[in-house]
């Protein structure tokens, strides 16, 4: 057992007990569709827009996490009571870095393998990517998510992206000739993207001839974890750069692919998607997650939490078997729930559908005050939006100003009401 004796430390374990009184009470109640995230912290090495760098893989590193890793599931199933998960998702980082059961079989205390509505795994392109997946076959995996990004060489290289075109390819081949639902990753406005462009088109033609199920397109963010941040210009402004995908998307309506959130569908991926970590379509809300690893989320109908990204924390509070928590909002005192879900969906799609959400997601009076206090903060500060059957948009020229309000105003009502 590890001693804590210092006084931050000391703070640091009496706030922890709070959360786990919290979290032991509260995830007793977890829906059935609730998704569990596994995230493994470690990459090969940094690629240049990355903006989730936490380690670089050593093999004794990765080894203590897994230890600790596994004390963290006991944790949530001690607590849990046998609940099940039938959502698995398991990213980074890079999952395929280990060998799959190293993550999967301490699973086995919450998930039933035989019994499960989604499980998917984010994987980095390699030549023996084949190899890998066929290992995953035992463990019921549905879908793969391939992060190509790109196959331009000149790009790859410019971002420190150590892998090469042939490797992808032939990742993309693997999967194409395997029996799971598979979508490919692809990321827009590089520096010199534009020098690439007809590249840029050939490739997508040359990824799409391979009839993936799935196809997300990520627009380059500009943040402090990676090297496209700008220490003069800390705002949204340079968050997501502006990039015109018509084109590719128009190619994909023609193909039968239908966008489900943020991923273009094709055939059985299209019900698939319904639930992501990224969006419940059937509540039309952020959906319920419960994070394993450092520095992952959890998100649930009361509150939001983040563990920790320093290991040596991580380590500590799970030596001593209590949650290795960083961050808690605690949703029930502040009421902020469907603001943080409008604030996320503005975020990713700079729209959010509140009708269907007020439809499918019951709440107390208090939270329906609270989203007539953001009509009030949009009003108030000459928002532009949109509010028609039940959509609410934002307009693009409002899009940084908009989360900065929102973000403004759920730091205070948090900081309010927790103290």
């Amino acid at each position: 057992m590890v001693e804590i004796k210092d006084k931050k430390n000391n703070n640091l374990v009496n706030k922890e007990r709070r959360i786990d009184q919290v979290l032991k009470r509260e995830i007793k109640k977890l829906k059935k569709d609730t998704i569990l995230y596994i995230n493994y912290p470690f990459c090969s090495n940094f690629c240049n827009f990355c903006i989730y760098k936490v380690h670089l893989y050593n093999q004794a590193d990765s080894k203590e996490f897994l230890d600790y890793y596994k004390k963290e599931i006991s944790l949530y199933a001690d607590a849990l009571r046998g609940f099940k998960f039938r959502n698995v998702h398991i990213g980074g980082g890079t999952p395929n870095l280990i060998p799959p059961n190293f993550l999967i079989e301490p699973l086995k205390k919450v998930i039933d393998f035989n019994n499960l509505d989604r499980f998917i795994i984010e994987v980095f392109p390699s030549e023996n990517l084949g190899k890998y997946l066929d290992e995953l076959k035992k463990y019921n995996v549905t879908k793969i998510q391939l992060g190509v990004q790109t196959i331009d060489e000149k790009i790859l290289k410019q971002e420190n992206r150590k892998v090469s075109k042939k490797a992808i390819l032939n990742s993309i081949k693997a999967l194409s000739e395997r029996d799971f639902i598979w979508s490919v990753d692809l990321m827009y406005g590089f520096k010199n993207d534009s020098l690439y462009k007809k590249n840029r088109i050939s490739e997508f033609q040359k990824i799409i001839s391979f009839n993936p199920n799935g196809i997300h397109f990520y627009k380059l963010r500009s943040q402090r974890t990676n090297c496209y941040y700008d220490k003069k210009n800390c705002n949204y402004d340079i968050y997501e750069k502006e990039i015109d995908l018509s084109g590719f998307e128009n190619i994909l309506i023609k193909k039968g692919y239908k966008k489900i959130y943020d991923e273009w569908c094709l055939g059985k991926n299209k019900e698939h998607a319904q639930i992501s970590v990224c969006y419940n379509g059937y509540s039309k809300a952020f959906p319920d997650i419960l994070g394993l690893g450092l520095i992952a989320k959890s998100h649930f109908r009361f509150g939001l939490t983040v563990n920790f990204k320093d290991f040596e924390t991580y380590k500590k509070l799970l030596d001593r078997n209590m949650f290795p928590i960083r961050v808690f909002h605690n949703f029930k005192r502040t009421n902020i729930y469907p603001v943080f879900n409008i604030y996320t969906g503005i975020k990713r799609l700079s729209e959010f559908d509140l009708g269907s959400f007020l439809k499918n997601n019951k709440l107390t009076k208090a939270e329906e005050k609270e989203i007539d206090s953001i009509f009030f903060l949009f009003d108030k500060h000459d928002v532009k939006y949109n509010y028609k059957r039940g959509i609410l948009k934002i307009d693009k020229t409002c899009f940084p100003k908009t989360l900065r309000l929102i973000e403004r105003y759920m730091r205070l009502a948090y900081f309010t009401k927790n103290n």
